[in-house]
């Protein structure tokens, strides 16, 4: 094998190579678009599941609340002469 040759094949194997560093490093743009995409749909999931977790526990203070008082108006009226 000749040096021209041996550079051809050099060549050729470089080139070879450098396409494919370029589709690896498209894949890689594109992985990370896509994990960022996830990422931000993610988190407004958790903004929405945090909302209503909020409303949840307010709701459950709030009924605490009207059973409280609904337990100390019985009270009332149980300790109440007949």
């Amino acid at each position: 094998m000749s040096f021209e040759e041996r550079m051809d094949r050099l060549t050729e194997r470089h080139e070879a190579l450098t396409q494919t560093v370029e589709l690896l490093a498209a894949m890689q743009t594109e992985n990370e678009r896509r994990a960022a995409e996830r990422s931000a749909d993610l988190d407004k999931r958790f903004a929405e599941s945090d909302r209503r977790l909020g409303q949840v526990l307010q709701a459950i203070t709030r009924l605490g609340n009207i059973a409280e008082a609904h337990e100390q108006r019985l009270d009332h009226l149980e300790d109440r002469p007949h």
